[in-house]
């Protein structure tokens, strides 16, 4: 027989258990919309960058992140979107042989595990680009990110509430040469590698998870849609900005839209990386983003903010709040009061 305090301990941690997975939204796709425990939804989303830096290496606090969850929560935003490979090169998730950092991966599972407590979904952008050895030149090849991506697949199975971006901004950010591909890889080769190989073998490893790959504004809208249609990527994730980037939001929905009108099945169109803060100051301009793409039938929007910078680490105790521009912040209590 259990002794009384282990039954005690036992009982207090299935109890928590069953408490998170009650409160955890799932997410899904219903057509071209994101569900949230099976209910249509528009999902705005708040870059965190390096979020996982929010939680101390003990372990032992989530103080922190979690003010910083409420903060979103208040503002209405439903999810944040973490690089759990950044611009920290001992802190990346992955390191230059394709292996998981044990506490790195600690992090972010608890992370992951504070987001859906708060009823908040994590967009996972992974990164091959970012993951450099002690020259600062990038070390990660195609085959080892793979395996790393599979590793985090089976790590994370279970966790309704995530997405993946398997690259951000892949047809830029492609891995360092290797024997096959000795003059580097062309974004066609990248972008085939990723469709063909990596995204059956996450999809093997958990057939639940959605899954997207992410585009520059640099790249014409028919290969965009084409590539998703062709490997069946859950999601379509653009991003957008320059001048007058607020302006073509409804150009670009009613494109994809005709696109999609005319090869199905539908997708969640994700405007995952919009113009930020300091490169467009108008709050204006976010507010007028937003609408439009609501009104123009995306699926979800990120409020893509000036945090990404590295004079604003969030391995500080600065409440998230603090490290936002004036603007950004009017632009939160905004969509706090339902302007758009």
């Amino acid at each position: 027989m259990m002794p009384p305090r282990l039954a005690e301990l036992a009982a207090a941690a299935l109890l928590s258990s069953w408490t998170v997975a009650a409160a955890a939204q799932s997410l899904g796709i219903e057509g071209n919309q994101f569900t949230v425990d099976g209910r249509r939804a528009f999902l705005t989303f708040v870059s965190y960058f390096d979020g996982v830096r929010r939680i101390p290496d003990d372990l032992v606090s989530t103080a922190i992140l979690d003010a910083d969850l409420d903060y979103f929560v208040s503002k209405g935003v439903a999810g944040v979107r973490v690089f759990p490979n950044w611009q920290f090169r001992s802190e990346t998730l992955m390191d230059c042989d394709g292996m998981l950092r044990p506490r790195q991966l600690a992090k972010l599972k608890k992370l992951v595990d504070r987001a859906a407590a708060k009823r908040l979904v994590v967009d996972l952008s992974f990164t091959i680009d970012v993951v450099k050895n002690t020259d600062d030149k990038q070390c990660l090849s195609a085959a080892d990110y793979k395996q790393a991506l599979e590793t985090i697949t089976t790590a994370l199975v279970g966790k309704m509430n995530v997405l993946f971006d398997l690259q951000n901004e892949h047809d830029k950010n492609r891995p360092r040469p290797d024997e096959m591909h000795k003059p580097g890889w062309t974004p066609e080769q990248w972008t085939d590698y990723l469709g063909t190989v990596v995204l059956p073998a996450v999809k093997a490893r958990d057939r639940t998870r959605l899954v997207t790959v992410s585009w520059t504004s640099d790249a014409a809208l028919e290969k965009v849609f084409s590539n998703v249609q062709s490997h069946n990527y859950d999601v379509l994730a653009y991003h957008h900005r320059g001048a007058g980037w607020q302006t073509k939001t409804t150009t670009y929905l009613s494109a994809l839209g005709e696109l999609f009108a005319h090869r199905s099945p539908a997708r969640p169109i994700y405007l995952q990386e919009p113009n930020r803060f300091p490169f467009d100051t108008a709050e204006e301009h976010y507010a007028a983003a937003i609408a439009s793409a609501k009104r123009s039938g995306a699926a979800a929007w990120t409020f893509h903010n000036s945090v990404v910078e590295k004079t604003k680490p969030l391995n500080s105790a600065m409440p998230f709040e603090q490290l936002l521009e004036p603007g950004e912040r009017a632009f939160l209590d905004r969509l706090a009061a339902g302007d758009f």
